[in-house]
């Protein structure tokens, strides 16, 4: 029998849980039996919407300190940590000899280790020592990896890439720019790294209600890392010279309270929170959507935005320009430059022709290159 093992260990519900979900739609066909193997809380985080009723989810033994310490103030989360470090190495340690153990017994045809960043989870690499290449293990990385400057941290970087060079058959990623990444600076193989881009179900753009307004809108955790509060400054000034203007802010984050308190101050922002309804029709009242973030993989919400038919601002970082070209299907500017986001914004307002073509090239890019189709076509090499 064919069958595919799936490891997860994510928390945090977003673009990685996304990509993992339709990466085993793409070859869901292929395997005649799908498993996906992960602790209670990542396996809590499965859409089970977004995936086939006969794919079995199991919950395994993963001891995650990251979750346990979550809330408590950095020094006590550095204790803790430390508390838990050689719990956590036992527990784990034990629990990737069951699973080799398990997988000895069922011969699983593909493995497929499902890593949102790089190295993120120290569990998902350690397996590779104990899955090996018997069984064609494959990990993918959706955000672009950090780079350690501390002499020992970079060590034990390096380390952490011997393991997974040595012992996973490939790598799935899904930029560009995260494969350059991995060859320059943690020397991956070219040839062992296949890129396999985000892909989202077309849907023709829901119809654009005539405002007398535009509107701003940013989707996305409300962090500092996103960009939001050079977006709130840029619009401080935008708002000076175009006061009907709209700003839409949809998401959750550490910095709600901060972006509540600005929405008070204008009558024309709407902050939205956590947004659990139908992203298609909210993007359909956005003119233009802004992701001004620090750092990136591929995000889904650009992509959702140009499959809109929305005007595209964003960070020139990561896999960002793979999605933008600049001033042809949206505008690239370098992060963390408050007056660069509000030039952009500004020029895309006082040129309505300019926008309205660049919406369109937006959108004929994603119907090129960022379809479920395009996606289910490149994944193909995981079903040989």
């Amino acid at each position: 029998m064919k069958t595919l093992i799936v490891l997860i260990e994510n928390y945090a519900i977003g673009g990685a849980n996304k990509y993992s979900e339709d990466l085993i739609n793409s070859v869901a066909n292929s395997f005649e039996h799908i498993e996906i193997w992960g602790n209670p809380e990542a396996i809590k985080t499965i859409n089970r919407s977004r995936i086939s009723s006969e794919i079995t989810l199991k919950s395994i033994n993963i001891f995650n300190t990251s979750e346990l310490i979550k809330g408590h103030k950095k020094i006590q989360r550095v204790i803790l940590r430390l508390l838990f470090f050689p719990f956590s190495f036992v527990i784990n340690f034990l629990s990737l000899v069951k699973l080799s153990i398990k997988l000895k017994k069922i011969k699983p045809t593909k493995i497929l280790l499902c890593n949102g960043g790089y190295p993120a989870s120290l569990y998902l690499i350690y397996s590779c020592l104990f899955i090996k290449k018997q069984f064609h293990p494959t990990m993918t990385i959706v955000s672009t990896p950090t780079r350690k400057t501390s002499y020992l941290l970079s060590l034990y970087g390096n380390f952490l890439d011997l393991i997974v060079r040595k012992n996973s058959h490939s790598l799935v990623v899904n930029s560009h720019a995260i494969k350059k990444e991995l060859v320059e600076h943690h020397n991956f193989e070219e040839e062992k790294i296949f890129i396999v881009r985000n892909g989202i179900a077309d849907s023709t753009p829901l119809f654009r209600t005539q405002k007398t307004s535009l509107s701003i809108g940013f989707v996305s955790r409300v962090e500092i890392a996103k960009g939001i509060r050079e977006l709130m400054s840029a619009f401080d000034k935008l708002h000076n010279i175009y006061p009907d203007i709209e700003l839409i802010i949809a998401g959750d984050g550490s910095l709600k309270n901060e972006v509540f308190e600005f929405s008070k101050k204008y009558t024309n922002v709407k902050y939205l929170g956590h947004f659990a309804g139908n992203i298609q029709e909210l993007l359909s009242t956005i003119d233009i959507f802004v992701l001004p973030s620090y750092q990136e993989g591929l995000p889904y919400s650009l992509i959702e935005a140009a499959m809109s038919n929305c005007a595209l601002v964003a960070s020139n970082v990561g896999g960002i320009p793979e999605i933008i070209k600049h001033n042809f299907s949206g505008m690239l500017i370098p992060s963390h430059n408050t007056y660069a986001l509000y030039q952009a914004l500004d020029y895309m307002i006082s040129h309505p022709e300019k926008r309205i073509e660049m919406s369109n090239n937006a959108r004929a890019t994603f119907l090129n290159e960022f379809t479920l189709e395009r996606m289910k076509k490149d994944s193909h090499f995981l079903t040989l």
